[in-house]
């Protein structure tokens, strides 16, 4: 009886063995399947957009006009590395852009006035959990903040100490964003990351600006002298992306969309409102690397106060400084270069 138990369960055992290194080797098959899709190193590309603009009289008629002189750029990169599950996406964009009406004077010196101004970087380490490579663990780290100074007059050459007509410059205002959470990725034109405990940073680091603003650049601030420099938020947030080409490559779409909720946002039922962000990008191939494009950038949050009502008679504002969305649209002609890594055996 004894030999018949102990034949039984070694019979279980090596059975069991036997399925259980069936399905590894069938999961490890499934594994080099999906990798087989990709190649490991860096994947990298970038994109230069111009928009320039000119108009010049010599002698004008009377209400002819005045000269103009503008020009801007968008620059963009993205870097990708993968290496067997492992996968670290960066990002970077710059936006600037100048304008100047009239001819240069002895009295003003007319400088350029700054049009656009808005540098995003991010970085986002993730590992495959799953054998077909669609669910990640990630963490996606974000700035959000401009390159040079504003000023209340438009100007962007002005003496260095002229503080008071200071409006904002780098990190002041400034976003930062840490997202840890579980990514799904079906393929590589979408993702969604959710993240049930995200950090959220709203930065004025220049003292002037977080006190004379009086908070409305996202700050803490209770009285003149009292304030804080960054906003501590924690919250829940979601990250999507979607991007994909149509028309035989011809036409090209890049969109994300960004919901953030402040868990410490308290009684104010105004703080308690979700932070929207939805940047979209559409390109138009006109050959191979030259393309031209249309970017939107649709904002909003409570924190962070905005200029409505424009009034064409008085060439103002009617309400300044007020709680809402704010919508952004740019037209640029882009170059584009991608590089990518060598495959296996060249």
């Amino acid at each position: 009886m004894m030999k018949k138990f102990a034949l039984l369960t070694f019979l279980v055992v090596f059975i069991s063995a036997s399925i259980f290194a069936q399905e590894d080797k069938k999961e490890k098959l499934k594994d080099k399947d999906v990798l087989a899709k990709y190649e490991n190193g860096w994947t990298v590309s970038t994109g230069l957009g111009l928009d320039m603009g000119q108009l010049v009289f010599i002698n004008p008629r009377a209400s002819a006009g005045q000269d103009k002189l503008g020009f801007g750029g968008l620059i963009n990169t993205a870097a990708t590395y993968r290496k067997d599950r492992f996968v670290w996406d960066n990002a970077g964009a710059l936006e600037l852009g100048f304008t100047r009406f009239g001819k240069r004077n002895k009295i003003t010196g007319n400088p350029f006035q700054k049009t656009s101004d808005v540098l995003r970087l991010a970085t986002k380490p993730a590992y495959a959990i799953t054998s077909d490579y669609k669910w990640y663990v990630a963490t996606e780290a974000m700035l959000e903040s401009q390159l040079m100074k504003s000023y209340r007059v438009g100007d962007f050459i002005l003496a260095s100490g002229d503080q008071q007509n200071l409006i904002s410059r780098f990190l002041s205002p400034g976003d930062f964003r840490l997202l840890p959470g579980i990514e799904y990725k079906p393929d590589d034109h979408f993702f969604v990351l959710l993240s049930p405990a995200s950090l959220r940073l709203l930065i004025v680091a220049d003292d002037y600006l977080a006190d004379t603003f009086e908070g409305a650049l996202g700050n803490p601030w209770r009285a003149p002298g009292d304030f804080d420099n960054v906003d501590f938020q924690l919250g829940a947030a979601v990250k999507a992306g979607y991007k994909n080409s149509f028309a035989k490559d011809r036409i090209l779409l890049n969109s994300s969309l960004y919901l953030f909720y402040n868990y410490l946002g308290g009684k104010d039922g105004g703080k308690n409102l979700p932070v929207v962000q939805w940047l979209t990008a559409l390109d138009f191939k006109i050959f191979d690397g030259l393309s031209a494009g249309i970017a939107t950038a649709l904002d909003y949050d409570f924190n962070q106060k905005v200029s409505q009502d424009w009034n064409p008679d008085t060439g103002t504002f009617n309400k300044v400084e007020q709680s809402g969305a704010q919508f952004k649209e740019a037209i640029y002609i882009k170059y584009t270069k991608i590089f990518t890594p060598k495959k296996k055996g060249e």
